[in-house]
């Protein structure tokens, strides 16, 4: 009986998807197609096929964030590339002679018709990495070939606030070598993931004084334990549990730790391992819906069974769900995620060699015709 009311449905909607094919903002028949077959698992997100604008062109992207007039940001290279000559042995950029990139790194795309409204950025940078927008609008962006952190307040032209020395990679309390992300808490207090080399994590005042810090690299053959990692490539704040968590992409793993906003002495105490080692692959970024109680993470989906492009992961039950499925022969490398206020539509950009661009996935929660996943 319940085959026969699905075969119903799909036949319904399917010939409604002919009729008005881009009604529902992507093709109605990609997502029949999503839901009901049965030669592979269902997708948590479903990819908007027509967002964004076709004419917005980015170089590799290195991060995303939504501001708070829900604008996507994009923060790109522009017309530069991280590649094998790049850095020197020592972790120096090899191509300062090149100057800055000339293009506009940050790029702002109207959420509802994935159109650019704005960009800026030109001159700036070096090669771009992660960005973090807080609740203020300001912008946090690092660049691993500057080896330095900014705050950038809304709508400035320069920042603020500056940490790290120009082009001099370091692991002293005041220097940074390739820092890959921010993450900032309602109170003004920031952690910064140092990142390629240092294997760290940082955690700062509003000012910028040091507060604290954590984490450490490990020797060949070492077991591994929770204050190791092999590039913390990005953080999400989890900030009513008092909890940052840490994409520990070589490690495959995101592993949580005591934010110390509430009690800043227990900052840095491991809580729990939210992924376990090589259980969905390579972690590039991950990003907290707190209305959904989901954590997004974005992964290299040569390394997962599912050639899955990320994963949706209930905070509650553990549970994980993929999105983004490809087929193995697409090279696609994800790098940064970020998910609008509402928990609705979650943005992942890539790097892969086909194209550097943004993509768009729809929450599919809620098309399952009332079947529990767990979530709330």
């Amino acid at each position: 009986m319940l085959f026969t009311v699905q075969c119903v449905l799909v036949a319904t909607l399917a010939v409604f998807a002919r009729a008005y094919p881009n009604q529902a903002g992507y093709d109605l028949r990609d997502s029949l197609y999503q839901l009901y077959r049965d030669d592979g698992p269902r997708e948590a997100l479903l990819e908007d096929s027509h967002w964004p604008n076709a004419e917005i062109k980015l170089g590799q992207v290195g991060g995303l964030a939504v501001a708070p007039n829900d604008n996507l940001v994009v923060f790109h290279r522009g017309n530069r590339r991280w590649s094998w000559d790049t850095f020197n042995s020592d972790n120096t950029y090899a191509l300062k002679s090149l100057g800055p990139i000339v293009n506009d790194t940050l790029v702002h795309i109207d959420t509802k018709t994935g159109k650019k409204t704005n960009s800026h950025g030109s001159n700036l940078f070096y090669m771009p990495h992660g960005l973090t927008i807080d609740a203020e609008g300001n912008h946090w962006l690092t660049d691993v070939a500057l080896h330095q952190v900014f705050r950038f307040p809304p709508g400035a032209k320069s920042a603020d606030l500056t940490l790290g020395t120009a082009f001099i990679p370091g692991d002293s309390d005041t220097t940074f070598c390739k820092p890959t992300d921010v993450a900032v808490a309602s109170n003004g207090d920031f952690f910064v993931a140092d990142g390629y080399c240092n294997s760290r994590i940082l955690k700062f005042s509003k000012n910028g004084t040091l507060l604290n810090k954590w984490g450490r690299s490990r020797d060949s053959g070492e077991e591994l334990v929770d204050d190791m990692f092999k590039i913390p490539h990005s953080l999400s704040l989890i900030e009513n549990h008092d909890v940052l968590c840490v994409a520990d992409r070589e490690d495959r793993r995101v592993i949580c730790y005591n934010a110390g906003i509430q009690d800043p002495s227990k900052t840095g105490e491991p809580t729990i391992y939210l992924v376990q080692p090589n259980e969905i692959g390579r972690v590039f970024a991950i990003e907290y819906s707190p209305l959904d109680k989901l954590m997004y993470a974005v992964v290299d989906p040569s390394t997962n069974n599912l050639n899955a492009r990320g994963f949706a992961i209930d905070m509650s039950t553990g549970q994980k769900l993929p999105f983004g499925i490809i087929e193995k022969s697409v090279d696609s490398q994800p790098h940064d995620v970020t998910v609008s206020p509402n928990g609705n539509d979650v943005y992942l950009g890539d790097i892969g060699t086909l194209g550097s661009r943004v993509y768009r996935f729809s929450n599919n929660q809620k098309n399952y015709f009332g079947k529990s996943f767990g979530w709330f």
